[in-house]
């Protein structure tokens, strides 16, 4: 159990002879398992109580996933703008540079794999000289 071989607990049980009159042993050891029992009563409460503890924390844990990818999808809804327009001012007092360009930014979602397609640019790039 604890590393106690058999001569061990014949050493311990003479030891509570000499120590405790033998018409105290049964007493005795009535005492110790019942100290025994409430230890492991008390041991196994603890026990439940730190994994009730850690099963809610995980629980929160997931919840506030879900909440973070709910924000997520919220936030950027499927009709969003594939692309945004931007027009400089035309020329007047204030501004005398006038822009004749209009700039198109595409909105891009980032990619899991984005190396790859480097790669194999990369890759084409050297066949193709």
């Amino acid at each position: 159990m604890f590393g106690i071989g058999f001569s061990e607990i014949l050493i311990i049980c003479l030891i509570l002879i000499v120590f405790i009159k033998p018409e105290d042993l049964p007493k005795f050891f009535r005492s110790a398992g019942r100290l025994y029992g409430k230890f492991k009563k008390t041991y196994n409460e603890v026990i439940a109580v730190k994994d009730k503890i850690i099963q809610e924390i995980d629980e929160a844990a997931s919840l506030d996933e879900k909440k973070a990818a709910e924000t997520a999808a919220k936030a950027a809804p499927a009709d969003a703008p594939k692309a945004i327009t931007d027009t400089a001012a035309p020329a007047s007092e204030n501004n005398p540079v006038s822009a004749t360009e209009t700039v198109t930014y595409e909105v891009v979602k980032p990619e899991e794999n984005a190396a790859v397609p480097a790669a194999e640019a990369e890759q084409e790039a050297v066949r193709n000289p």
